[in-house]
């Protein structure tokens, strides 16, 4: 054992000397950096292997019921399970079916029927305006319409009858129609004074009062559909290509800490040219308690998945000169624990997790506690988490 620590000395007297000649004796030219520094990494590697041989013949060399001062540890092992790589972004909670009530033709409101707060039905009146001059228009037509008929009653009884000449029938014909279409015109525009609600949903807002007149498309109401609700959110440039309708999404309203899963039901294909951004929509579930328009989100959309990986917490990843690594648990050389440096290579990582591309599997014993002054080849005690 002493003739291996001190084969160790004399390598490190050696690293040692090699460094203060490259200081004392510079050469010309990197060539001869390179090679000294080539000749660094042996040794040190030699030390390396050295040392857990060392360690190796020292369990060895023990006398029965001595054992060699181990360090306490704890080691989990990780099997295979989802990964999920999350964009977070912020949204804002908006009604799918959110429109103003407006007037279709010019005159004053007579009477109002709904008031802020109120549930209305497709359909339903909520509103009328001055009717009076339409109502006076459909009594006049209504008189010639029941004079034309009766003209045309008696002209067609004579046509029938082989009296009278065909042009008077005709005309009594087409004055009739003439007539009860003007009628059918104007029962429409009578039921235009009518203002009715387009759609199912909650009146918002009420704009106008009686006595005031309004024209064509003037808005009365604000109306809100809130079985229809929807999530928008602007995502930055950058993620154009990885996020695209079907997208699982999780969504979070933290005012009133619920959250639920979803999916994006819309990518819009447009760049906004002032903040570099483009929307996205999700749909929500209907008539959800306590949600309302404008209130603000968390949004989570996965970008990435990988259904079987190896996922660890990215605390227990050291790094060197020859990349990252963990510490693990290892007994097959000497039959007792003892720790590994086992190099790995890192995929994408969210939060405190990180995707492990290569370099451990289920089955290793990666040490999460205790491993960040672990020697390689040093002797563990483990202890159960």
């Amino acid at each position: 054992m002493k003739h291996i620590y001190f084969l160790v000395l004399i390598l490190l007297g050696n690293a040692i000397l090699l460094s203060c000649t490259s200081k004392k004796t510079p050469e010309s030219g990197s060539t001869g950096d390179a090679v000294k520094m080539a000749r660094l990494a042996d040794l040190k590697k030699q030390i390396a292997t050295l040392e857990v041989e060392a360690n190796a013949l020292d369990l060895e060399l023990n006398p029965v019921g001595k054992k060699a001062k181990s360090k306490v540890v704890a080691t989990q092992s990780f099997p295979l399970t989802a990964f999920r790589n999350y964009i977070d972004l912020q949204g804002a909670v908006t009604a799918d079916q959110q429109l103003f009530i407006n007037a279709k033709m010019a005159g004053a409101v007579e009477h109002i029927y709904i008031k802020t707060g109120d549930q209305v039905k497709s359909g339903q009146t909520v509103a009328t305006l001055d009717d009076a001059l339409i109502k006076q228009g459909l009594a006049e037509l209504e008189h010639q319409a029941s004079f034309a008929n009766d003209l045309y009653e008696k002209q067609k009884s004579l046509w029938d009858q082989k009296l009278g000449t065909e042009v008077q029938y005709l005309s009594a014909k087409n004055n009739k129609e003439s007539v009860e279409k003007r009628i059918a015109t104007t029962k429409e525009q009578w039921d235009m004074a009518k203002v009715k609600a387009p759609i199912s949903g909650s009146i918002d807002e009420v704009m106008i009062k009686p006595g005031q007149t309004v024209m064509p498309g003037m808005p009365i109401a604000r109306l809100i559909n809130f079985s229809k609700l929807k999530i928008d959110a602007e995502v930055p440039e950058s993620y154009a290509g990885r996020i695209k309708p079907g997208n699982a999404i999780k969504i979070f309203f933290p005012d009133i800490q619920k959250d639920f899963d979803s999916k994006i039901t819309y990518v819009s294909p447009v760049i906004n040219q002032v903040n570099r951004t483009f929307k996205v929509e999700a749909a929500l579930p209907p008539n959800m308690k306590g949600i309302l328009p404008n209130m603000i989100s968390i949004l989570k959309i996965v970008d990435y998945t990988n259904p079987k990986a190896t996922v660890i917490p990215i605390n227990v990843i050291q790094k060197d000169s020859q990349g990252d690594f963990v510490m693990i648990a290892d007994s097959t050389a000497t039959g007792q624990w003892h720790a590994m440096k086992k190099p790995i290579i890192i995929g994408r990582f969210y939060n405190d997790q990180v995707e492990i591309v290569s370099g451990l599997d289920q089955n290793h014993k990666i040490i999460t506690v205790g491993y960040q002054d672990l020697i390689e080849g040093q002797l563990l005690a483990i202890q159960h988490q």
